[in-house]
């Protein structure tokens, strides 16, 4: 088992109450372990080590299982720690002591034991309100069957998947536990919904459902819901109940559920790494099993502008060769009904005036830019006295509402600096015009990130606005001004920064009073792709990220396990925070860690290649095995030479004589 165990960084007791409880099992299966003949187990110890009880050689850069083969061959090895791969003594285990940065593998005569299910079972997120009778089991067979009296083509489809999700645990031949086959069957799942209308996900989609599955007179069970989109909630719940074999551990379910936010993001950065079709339905399909329902497309920054444009085509006419990669409208139009049938809402940003080289192709042909060379090209917005870039602006964000249907946009408006002639007056002027024009003639509501309402002062504390508050200003700051908020802190929710997942499991309205708890929308994780980047930030000669072999075309399938095993399992964590946080369920706990195995297991098993929990990944490399070995000479760009001296700013860049 991967699964079970303890975090060991946070409190001593907890390690300490582990070993009490696993001593008998770690004192016999040493004492067993002496004979020769015996057969021997691994046993994983999370966040634990034996401190300096080694055994030459070591075994980093490898996987786990090639770990596990090389301390076989080796004279006294009984052990190692990951991913470090320090080999390990026999007697390790009488030295053993919390330790955060790896987990310790030890070779024991018994299997290793499961950890107790939480109490509330195999879902994630935790439910606002469950109740089980664990006295007893209900089995499902090769005959389930999911029904509903309601008329949606939308529901009928999702009937289909979670069919064909739950009929792969019925034929699982893999023992989940102890199975009584003197258990009732249940024979189906009913849906019962309040309407059956299939308008798109919007912020007022009610998500809400209720379980109930009892055995007797005669095992039945029902969801409840107000609409399509809870429905299918709760069929990822019921599913999530099941156990290999067809197993329900539990003979009464009661759930009562609902998210605790409106507002459950993951942002993609589409903007200088390319995401595939593939992998960002991928990515919808892992948001969706553990509700989250807001698709956050971070479409336009210094690599690229990713949406192909039918009135201004010279925006990705440059996206060629390496640099290619956009979404046409029928990829865009795929995508919103790709998210609609798993309740995820799509909502497009084109970042602006600052982040802008990425819309380059348009300099003299629409948009004006502060500087087009030296240190700042591209990298900034004018306002012109001719009005060329707000009229542009305007057209293009008017196409972007007719492709993306959502009532909300995100402008950006990040990270502007004085450029050239271009200053604060500048940004406020283009900010202003594009957030009335989307408010008032698109008829949509803007989001932001907090620039826009702490350095511009644009966003208005009303329900037209919002605000993402990402660094210089908690959502405590933004509530406290009247702003509708989105708790993104990179502190907690920038996947690039490598937090352990205890990081993303946290109460985004800590610090919050009553009158600001309100204004609270929830949470969004971000990916962003600056180590994907062929050269830094797309714009920095000779200067290459980690993972920038990954960035062409050619590189797509690798970046899809690369970007997907960087995200996930820790956006999971994040995703408990966004539905239903509980300040009494520690990130140490077993019940938590327990909790993150279960979701990660189910994740890849339905094909998501999230990385596994016992390993570590990041934007190069996944459990010690690099994506792609470095190329000979570093990739080179088809970029004219001005592109190239475009060079970026200060990421943490901040406006002079902002508010």
């Amino acid at each position: 088992s991967t699964g079970g165990g303890i975090r060991f960084t946070k409190l001593m007791s907890l390690f300490a109450a582990w070993v009490v409880v696993c001593g008998l099992f770690c004192a016999s299966a040493r004492a067993a372990d002496e004979a020769d003949d015996a057969t021997q187990y691994w046993w994983r110890y999370p966040d634990a080590d034996c401190g300096y009880d080694d055994v030459p050689g070591n075994c980093s850069q490898s996987t786990v299982d090639e770990c596990k083969a090389k301390c076989l061959t080796l004279v006294g090895c009984g052990g190692f720690n990951y991913p470090h791969g320090v080999f390990k003594k026999t007697s390790c285990l009488t030295k053993m002591a919390p330790e955060g940065s790896v987990d310790l593998y030890v070779l024991e005569a018994t299997p290793q034991p499961p950890p107790p299910t939480p109490k509330w079972g195999r879902v994630w997120p935790i439910p606002q309100q469950y109740a089980y009778d664990r006295t007893g089991q209900l089995k499902l067979t090769a005959g389930f069957t999911i029904t509903s009296a309601a008329t949606s083509a939308r529901l009928s489809r999702a009937i289909a998947r979670y069919t064909a999700i739950i009929g792969s645990e019925i034929g699982s031949t893999v023992v989940d536990g102890k199975h009584d086959s003197a258990a009732p069957i249940l024979p189906s799942l009913t849906l019962d919904l309040d309407t059956s209308d299939e308008i798109l996900p919007g912020p007022a989609t009610n998500y809400s459902y209720t379980l109930t599955i009892v055995s007797t007179p005669t095992p039945t069970a029902t969801v409840h819901a107000h609409s399509v989109y809870g429905a299918i909630y709760g069929m990822e719940t019921f599913a999530q109940l099941i156990t290999s074999g067809g197993v329900l551990n539990a003979s009464t379910v009661s759930i009562v559920d609902y998210p605790q936010y409106e507002h459950r993001s993951f942002m993609a950065d589409t903007g200088r790494r390319f995401w595939p079709v593939k992998t960002v339905e991928a990515l919808m399909d892992a948001m969706s099993t553990f509700k989250m329902n807001v698709l956050h497309l971070h479409l336009s920054d210094n690599c690229r502008y990713a949406v192909q444009s039918a009135k201004f085509p010279a925006l990705t006419e440059r996206l060629t060769g390496i640099l290619g990669g956009f979404y046409t409208a029928v990829d865009i139009a795929g995508l919103v009904a790709y998210g609609a049938d798993r309740g995820v809402r799509v909502i497009p940003e084109a970042d602006l005036p600052g982040h802008s080289e990425g819309m380059q192709g348009l300099s003299d042909k629409g948009l004006v830019f502060c500087s087009t060379n030296g240190t700042k090209a591209f990298a900034d917005l004018m306002n012109d006295a001719g009005g060329k870039t707000i009229a542009t602006l305007k057209t293009m964000y008017e196409e972007l509402a007719g492709l993306f249907p959502d009532p909300e946009m995100f402008i950006g408006a990040d990270e502007v600096a004085n450029n050239g002639p271009c200053n604060l007056k500048d940004y406020i002027a283009i900010e202003t015009a594009l957030t009335n024009y989307i408010t008032q003639d698109l008829n949509r509501t803007v989001g932001g990130w907090e620039e826009y309402a702490f350095e511009t002062g644009v966003a208005r504390a009303d329900s037209k606005f919002w605000v993402n508050s990402w660094h210089y200003h908690t959502q405590a700051a933004s509530t406290a001004r009247g702003f509708r908020t989105v708790a993104s802190n990179d502190s907690h929710f920038y996947l690039l920064y490598g937090q352990p997942s205890s990081s993303y499991w946290v109460d985004i309205a800590d610090g919050l009073n009553s009158t600001q708890r309100p204004l609270l929308l929830g949470g969004s994780v971000s990916a962003w792709c600056d180590e994907y980047c062929y050269i830094a930030y797309c714009i920095h000669p000779g200067q290459f990220p980690s993972a920038h072999a990954l960035f062409p075309p050619s590189a797509d399938e690798l970046f899809h396990q690369s970007i997907l095993g960087y995200s996930f399992p820790r956006a999971l964590a994040a995703a408990g925070s966004f539905w239903h946080f509980d300040d009494t369920l520690d990130a140490a706990s077993t019940d938590f860690r327990t909790s993150y195995d279960i979701a990660n297991q189910r994740l890849i098993a339905r094909g998501v290649p999230s990385c596994p929990t016992e390993c570590h990944c990041d934007a190069s490399s996944r459990c010690g095995k690099p994506y792609s070995p470095a190329p000979a000479t570093p990739i080179r760009s088809t970029l004219t030479l001005p592109e190239l001296l475009a060079l970026h700013p200060d990421p943490k860049r901040r406006l002079q004589g902002a508010p």
